[in-house]
């Protein structure tokens, strides 16, 4: 059964039930159906552009992040004949333009004019139709510029079906989602929580105190990357309280086994999920872990789980199938990945072959279906929950004032999974370089530490010694001195 007539139904049996929970923003399901009913109206009258992406119906370039009107406009995208076009905030201003001009909208929501609609009278919403597109997302490249992908409305429509399942969803299950709405997590919450039809909360932006008192307010889930969970679990501690939740849902980066034992000290009763997945393949793998009822958790899953329902994996080396605990690179089969791109500059890792997809991670499936990931082939790490590739932070760098050659690496993080760190040669000072890479880029981008070198470390072949500059900031090696 598609989203719109999912939501067309809580608004006909549940209209005054909140749906929508963000900053000063509440909307009921009635007033959430009404309001995609009224900006439906007034995006017909809009004139269309001519482009060869999102024909047929309108695009909406969307740059509003965490206002407490994106929801409704993403709900708007969800259930309704119209394309959305996620622009993140966090990106440089040029780029933003860059990227909008590329798309060529026919119509930009910013701050300023998010109530765009809402005076417009209602008009009734056709059937949508699975092979429609609904939204424009952006994954990180090895360029500055992002890599655009289209999805239809078939790929989420099955998901969320068996997602119900999977994840345990019921009109019971209120959402606090406290990531940014650009971040395919998040924005996936808000879609399987008014698919359930119960209520979602986000958060203008994360704070771990504000959370941890949503938390403590009758929501029952929560979905978050695992540095939310670990924040909020150092909350617990120092407020000595535990909180009720019965379900979480984590992705975006690896939960560690360290931390997942201890999350039980803040959420006792809540049944853990993560699941491995990529904005160009959907859903791969799940992993649940179950309350012991002993402050542990039951977890009969390895690596990253099995296979996610509808969905097939298999591990290739040279081409063809590789034996059990063979480390090779991850395809997926499942009706979850894109087509292909919009828009890419340079290589990018994502390839498909017949039914199967794959974005490059190297991995292993055991004899029971365990997938273990082994890491990244094209060299993108995951920081915070947000995919970068230290080379394009480094092909920044290198263009600063005075830089004369920039060397980023991912170094691991107990908080963060891992972080950037810089390193720079110059012929002089150094100009700010934490301000000047914030100007270029999304500030998730922006290492959090620098350093100047003299003298290179060099391999026999003459490049950069990469492995050697990791160990010296691990052991605060003299031969780095430390930018303010």
């Amino acid at each position: 059964m598609p989203l719109s007539r999912r939501l067309s139904h809580w608004c006909d049996t549940q209209p005054e039930k909140p749906a929508l929970r963000l900053g000063d923003v509440t909307l009921s399901y009635g007033a959430l159906w009404e309001s995609v009913a009224r900006r439906h109206g007034a995006l017909a009258n809009l004139p269309r552009r001519a482009r060869g992406h999102a024909a047929g119906q309108p695009l909406v370039a969307l740059a509003l992040g965490n206002h407490p009107m994106a929801p409704g406009w993403l709900a708007l995208g969800l259930a309704a004949p119209v394309t959305l076009a996620l622009i993140d905030p966090a990106w440089p201003e040029a780029l933003q333009e860059d990227m909008i001009g590329a798309l060529a909208p026919d119509l930009v929501i910013t701050p300023e004019n998010a109530g765009f609609g809402l005076e417009h009278p209602p008009q009734a919403l056709p059937e949508t139709q699975t092979e429609q597109p609904f939204f424009i997302g952006f994954t990180s490249g090895t360029t500055s510029r992002p890599k655009a992908f289209l999805r239809d409305r078939l790929s989420w429509s099955l998901s969320l079906a068996e997602g119900r399942a999977v994840f345990g969803l019921e009109t019971a299950s209120d959402t606090l989602a406290p990531g940014p709405l650009v971040h395919g997590l998040t924005f996936y919450a808000l879609a399987e929580t008014l698919d359930a039809g119960a209520t979602f909360t986000g958060m203008p932006r994360f704070c771990a105190s504000k959370a941890f008192d949503q938390l403590e307010r009758g929501i029952t889930r929560l979905v978050a990357v695992p540095t939310m969970l670990d924040a909020l679990l150092r909350e617990a501690r120092h407020r000595g309280r535990t909180l009720p939740l019965t379900q979480i849902t984590t992705a975006g980066a690896a939960l560690s086994r360290s931390l997942l034992a201890q999350l039980p000290e803040a959420f006792p009763a809540a049944r853990i999920t993560e699941y491995y997945g990529a904005s160009e393949l959907g859903f791969v793998s799940l992993a649940h872990h179950t309350p012991s009822g002993d402050g542990k958790l039951y977890t009969g899953s390895r690596g990253v789980g099995r296979a996610f329902p509808g969905a097939s994996i298999e591990i290739r080396k040279g081409g063809k199938p590789a034996p059990p605990d063979a480390i090779g690179t991850v395809f997926v089969k499942s009706p979850h990945p894109i087509a292909g791109y919009l828009m890419a500059e340079g290589e990018h890792a994502f390839i498909r072959e017949g039914e199967w997809a794959s974005v490059g991670d190297l991995g292993a499936l055991d004899s029971e279906g365990h997938l273990t990931l082994a890491g990244r082939a094209d060299g993108m790490v995951i920081t915070g929950g947000y995919n970068v590739y230290p080379e394009e932070v480094a092909s920044h760098l290198a263009q600063a004032p005075g830089v004369t050659e920039a060397v980023v690496l991912a170094l691991p993080d107990a908080y963060l999974g891992e972080r950037l760190v810089a390193v720079v040669s110059c012929a002089g000072d150094p100009p700010d370089l934490p301000a000047f890479c914030a100007s270029r880029m999304a500030r998730y981008k922006v290492p959090r530490a620098f350093f100047r070198l003299r003298e290179w470390p060099l391999t026999s072949s003459g490049k950069i010694a990469r492995a050697t500059l990791a160990r010296w900031l691990e052991k605060g090696d003299h031969r780095l001195e430390r930018l303010a």
